[in-house]
C-alpha cells in the first residue's frame, strides 16, 4: 500500500501543493480568529453533583471570587498626608466604570437610623430603619483626627479581621469587580490599570503594596500564557532550527523544514478556531509542541532521503523509498504521539478535552504535511551533495552507536540486572510520591504573585473563597431567633478556631453590627440579640429593593430568606487539607444545627465541711462536687437544617481530584491503545509485551524521581506520563519496523538484524532525541510551575525512553528470538511483514 502511495504522491505532486496551499491559507485566515479565554477553567463535568451546587450558590448569591484586594502594612497610615491619599485613591477607584462595591477604612460606613419612604396603593408611608453612613467624610488635618477616626473604626468588631487587623499595621482595600470585566478581555488591561494607579499613588510615600483576590491572579495567569505562547513557539523553532542546521548542514534543508513547522503551527491554529475552542494554558502549549514534532517528522525522512540517495544516487528512487519504507513508521509514531494527547478527551475536564482534541487533530495533520510537503519539495530540488549527506558518517555518533550495540548484544545480563535494580529503586521513589495540588501552585515562589498571596496569608489568614450555605428547609426560617443564634456559636466557637480561615462574615454578624450600631457603638452588644430586639432590628432593616446598603444583605441571603451564606477566606492550603476541612466542617456543622445541647449535672462526691455560723457555733455542712457532660438529642426531622459547603476552593480540591484520578485512567487506555496498534506490527503477544516494557520503565523511573525530590502528583505531573508515552513509543515504533526489514533481508539471523537495525535507525533516534530534548525542555524557563514540570520530566522520560529502547529493547529481542530459534527451527516468524518493495 505505501508503495502505491509513494508513486501517486510523487505522480500528482504539482495538485497536493496546490490542495495544501489553499487549505493552509484557509487555516491561516481562521487562525487571525483565534481568541484566548479569560474565564475560569472548569475541570469538573457539568452533571457533577457538587460543581451544581457551587452553579446554585452563585445564581443565589453571586459570584465569590470577584474581589480584588490590595494590602498594606506601613505606620504612615496614621500619618494625615497618607491617609488623604488613601482616601482620595478609594474614591477615585469607587467612580470607574466596572467597579461593582470597593470597601476600605477610608469609606468604611456605621449604621444610623434614618427615615425610608414606600409606596403603597399611591400612597406614600415612612418607617424608621437603619441606614449606611461613612465614617470617614472628608479629608483630615491633624495625626490626632486620624489616631480618633481608626479608633472608632478599630472599636467596629465587625470589620476586625475583614479590613485591619488589631495587633498591625495591616489594612486591606477590596475591589468588587463587576461579572462583565471578570470574564472579558478587557480585564487584562483594567486590572493593570488598577494596578498601576495604586501604585503610583502609593510609592509617592514609599508605601509598599500588595495585590492579590482570584481576578488579579487569573489576570496575571492570562497574560502570562499570551506571552509564553509567543516567546516558547518562537524558541521553539530558533533552538530547533539551530539543531537541524548543525545536523544537515544545509539551509536548504533548514528552509523546507522550518516551511513544514511553520504550516503546521499555522493549522493546529485553525483547528482550535473550527472547533470553536479558546487558547487556554494547555492549549498555549500546543505550538511549540507541533514545532517539535514536525522537526521530528523532518528528521526521519530527511535522514531516510539521504541514505537512500547515497546508496544509488537515485533522486526520484530515494523519494519513494522515503515514503514507502518510513511513511509506515512515521504514521504510526505520529499516531502514536496523537493517542497520548487524545486520551484526555476521556477525562471529562472541558479544558483537557478541547486540549487532547486539538493536540490529536493537530499532529495527525503535521504528519500529512510533513509526508506531502518533503518528498515533493526535494523533488524540485537539485540532489543532496556530499556535505549534506556527511552527518551519517560522524565517526563520533557512529562510535557511539557501535558502544551501544556492543552493550545490547554482549552484556545483556549486566543489563538486565541494571535494569532490575533501577526499577526496584524507582517503585520505591513512587511510593513517596503524594496527591496535593494547590491553587497558586504554578507560581514560582520567588514571583511577587506568590509572595504577595503570602503576605495576605500572613496577615489576615488567606484570600480563597470558601463558602458555607445553611438551608432552613422554609421560607423565612432563616429570620428565626434559634437559627441565627446557632450560626453565630458556629460562628464563634467552631469557624474561629480554624487557623486556616479569616473571620466569618453572616447575616448573624451584620445582627450583631446592628445591635451595636442600636446601642450607640458599645462593643459590649456586638452579639445576638433577645427575642423582642431582634424583632425590632429586623423591623429596621432597610427593604432589599430600595437601598444601597440591601446589596449587602442580598449577597448574605437569599430573597426567600431560607437560606444563609456564611463566607469565609482562607490560605492556599492545599487540596488534602481542604478535603479534612470539609469533612470536620460538616461533622461539627451538623451537631450544632441538628443537635439539641444540654448539659447535665453528674454527682462525683460527697464532702462534710466544719465550718462556723454567724454565731461561732461549729456546724458541719455537705458539699456535693460535680462535673458537667454534654448531651446531645437530634431535632426532629421537620426541623433539620441542610447544609452545603462550597465555593472556589472546594472546586478547586474537587476539580484537582478528578483530573488526577482521569488522568490516571486516561493514562491505561493510552497503554492499551498503543498496545492494540502494535498489535497491528506484531503477531505475538510477546512481542507486543516486549515493545511496551522500554517504555513503560522510563514512565517508573519518572514517578520515582518525582517521589525522591518530593514532587507532588497533581494535574500538570500527571500529563507528563500520557504524553511521554505517547512519544517514547515512536523509538520502539522505529527500531522495530527496521529490524522487521532486517530480518527478512538477512534471512531471519536475528543478531545481524538487531545489530543493522540499531545502526541505522539509531542516528535518527539519537538526531530526534535531542530535537526533543530541547524543544520540551525550554519550558523549563516558564514561569507556571506546571509547564516546567511538564518540560522537566517529559525531557527525562525522553531521554530514559531513548536508552531504554537503543540498550533494553535490543537485549530483549535477542533473548528472546534466540531463545525462540533454539526450540524450533520456526516455519513463521514471530514478526509479521509486509512485501519490502514492489
Amino acid at each position: 500500500m505505501w508503495e502505491r502511495i509513494a508513486v501517486q504522491l510523487l505522480r500528482y505532486r504539482w495538485p497536493l501543493v496546490i490542495i495544501l496551499i489553499v487549505l493552509t491559507a484557509f487555516m491561516g485566515y481562521k487562525a487571525t480568529q483565534v481568541k484566548f479565554a479569560y474565564d475560569n477553567p472548569k475541570f469538573i463535568p457539568d452533571q457533577d453533583e457538587e460543581y451544581q451546587a457551587y452553579l446554585d450558590f452563585k445564581r443565589t448569591f453571586g459570584d465569590d471570587g470577584s474581589v480584588l484586594v490590595i494590602g498594606i502594612n506601613t505606620p504612615k497610615i496614621h500619618e494625615p498626608d497618607f491617609f488623604n491619599e488613601w482616601l482620595a485613591l478609594t474614591d477615585e477607584i469607587d467612580t470607574m466604570d466596572g467597579i461593582k462595591q470597593i470597601l476600605s477604612i477610608s469609606n468604611v460606613p456605621y449604621l444610623s437610623r434614618g427615615i425610608e419612604v414606600s409606596e403603597f396603593d399611591g400612597e406614600s408611608y415612612e418607617r424608621e430603619v437603619f441606614r449606611q453612613e461613612r465614617i470617614v467624610r472628608g479629608p483630615v488635618g491633624s495625626r490626632t483626627e486620624v489616631d480618633s477616626l481608626l479608633g472608632i473604626i478599630r472599636n467596629l468588631k465587625f470589620y476586625e479581621g475583614l479590613i485591619y487587623s488589631d495587633t498591625s499595621n495591616f489594612t486591606l482595600m477590596a475591589v468588587t469587580l463587576e461579572k462583565s470585566i471578570l470574564d472579558s478581555k478587557e480585564r487584562i488591561p483594567f486590572v493593570r490599570g488598577l494596578v498601576e494607579r495604586v501604585e503610583t499613588r502609593c510609592d509617592r510615600y514609599n508605601v509598599e503594596t500588595h495585590f492579590s483576590g482570584l481576578p488579579f491572579i487569573r489576570t496575571e495567569f492570562s497574560q502570562r500564557i499570551k506571552e509564553e505562547l509567543r516567546f516558547f513557539t518562537l524558541l521553539s523553532i530558533v533552538i530547533t532550527s539551530l539543531i537541524l542546521l548543525f545536523f544537515f548542514r544545509s539551509f536548504f534543508t533548514l528552509l523546507f523544514a522550518l516551511l513544514v513547522v511553520i504550516t503546521g503551527v499555522i493549522w493546529s491554529f485553525g483547528i482550535l478556531v473550527l472547533l470553536g475552542y479558546k487558547i487556554t494554558m494547555f492549549t498555549a502549549l500546543l505550538p511549540p509542541l507541533i514545532v517539535v514534532i514536525s522537526i521530528a517528522n523532518a528528521i526521519y525522512l530527511l535522514n531516510k532521503y539521504h541514505e537512500e540517495y547515497r546508496l544509488h544516487a537515485n533522486q526520484m528512487k530515494a523519494l519513494q523509498r522515503v515514503v514507502s519504507k518510513v511513511g509506515i513508521a512515521v504514521f504510526f509514531t505520529n499516531l502514536t504521539t496523537a493517542i497520548g494527547f487524545g486520551v484526555f478527551t476521556l477525562t471529562g475536564s472541558t479544558v483537557l478535552q478541547e486540549f487532547g482534541l486539538n493536540a490529536f487533530l493537530s499532529v495527525m495533520s503535521v504528519f500529512l504535511i510533513s509526508l506531502i510537503l518533503i518528498p515533493v519539495i526535494f523533488s524540485f530540488l537539485p540532489p543532496p551533495a556530499v556535505k549534506h549527506t556527511r552527518h551519517l558518517e560522524n565517526k563520533r555518533l557512529r562510535g557511539l552507536i557501535d558502544f551501544l550495540d556492543r552493550i545490547a548484544t554482549k552484556h545483556r545480563r549486566v543489563v538486565y540486572i541494571v535494569t532490575v535494580v533501577i526499577v526496584i529503586l524507582a517503585i520505591f521513589g513512587m511510593n513517596k510520591v503524594k496527591r496535593i495540588g494547590y491553587m497558586v501552585d504554578d507560581i514560582s515562589k520567588t514571583e511577587k504573585i506568590y509572595l504577595d498571596l503570602r503576605f495576605f496569608e500572613e496577615n489576615m489568614n488567606g484570600i480563597m473563597p470558601f463558602e458555607i450555605v445553611v438551608d432552613g428547609g422554609a421560607p423565612g426560617s432563616i429570620n428565626s431567633p434559634g437559627v441565627l443564634r446557632k450560626i453565630d456559636r458556629f460562628e464563634r466557637q467552631k469557624l474561629s478556631t480554624f487557623d486556616e480561615f479569616t473571620k466569618p462574615v453572616s447575616i448573624a454578624q451584620v445582627i450583631n453590627f446592628a445591635r451595636q450600631s442600636l446601642h450607640d457603638g458599645d462593643a459590649r452588644f456586638y452579639r445576638i440579640p433577645g427575642n423582642l430586639e431582634l424583632t425590632r432590628i429586623m423591623n429596621l432593616m432597610p427593604s432589599q429593593t430600595k437601598s444601597a446598603q440591601s446589596d449587602m444583605i442580598r449577597s448574605l441571603i437569599d430573597s426567600t430568606n431560607q437560606k444563609a451564606r456564611i463566607t469565609v477566606q482562607m490560605a492556599d492550603v492545599g487540596t488534602k487539607r481542604i478535603r479534612e476541612l470539609k469533612e470536620e466542617i460538616y461533622r461539627i456543622a451538623d451537631t450544632v444545627f441538628n443537635y439539641i445541647r444540654e448539659e447535665i449535672e453528674i454527682p462525683t462526691e460527697t464532702i462534710e465541711e466544719i465550718v462556723m455560723d454567724e454565731f461561732d457555733s461549729t456546724l458541719v455542712d455537705t458539699i456535693y462536687q460535680v462535673r458537667y457532660e454534654e448531651k446531645y438529642t437530634p431535632v426532629d426531622s421537620s426541623e433539620r437544617i441542610a447544609i452545603r459547603i462550597t465555593g472556589t476552593s472546594v472546586i478547586f480540591q474537587k476539580g484537582n481530584d478528578y483530573l488526577i484520578r482521569n488522568l490516571l485512567v486516561s493514562l491505561l487506555v493510552a497503554f492499551l491503545i498503543i498496545g492494540l496498534i502494535m498489535a497491528t506490527i506484531f503477531v505475538s503477544a510477546r512481542m507486543i509485551i516486549i515493545s511496551m516494557i522500554p517504555n513503560i520503565i522510563p514512565l517508573l523511573i519518572t514517578a520515582g524521581i518525582m517521589g525522591y525530590f518530593n514532587v507532588a502528583l497533581k494535574p500538570s505531573t500527571v500529563l507528563v506520563f500520557s504524553v511521554a508515552f505517547g512519544i517514547a513509543v515512536d523509538f520502539t515504533i522505529h527500531f522495530l519496523s527496521k529490524y522487521r526489514m532486517e530480518l527478512r533481508r538477512n534471512q531471519f539471523n536475528i543478531q545481524i538484524s538487531v545489530s543493522k537495525a540499531l545502526r541505522e535507525t539509531g542516528v535518527s533516534m539519537l538526531y530526534t532525541s535531542v530535537i526533543l530534548f530541547f524543544g520540551f525542555i525550554i519550558f523549563s524557563g516558564s514561569s507556571f510551575g506546571g509547564t516546567i514540570a511538564l518540560g522537566v520530566f517529559t525531557s527525562i522520560t525522553l531521554v530514559v525512553g531513548l536508552l531504554s529502547n537503543l540498550i533494553l529493547l535490543p537485549s530483549m529481542l535477542l533473548s528472546y528470538d534466540m531463545a525462540k530459534a533454539r526450540q524450533k527451527s520456526r516455519k513463521k516468524p514471530i514478526i509479521s511483514y509486509p512485501d519490502e518493495e514492489v
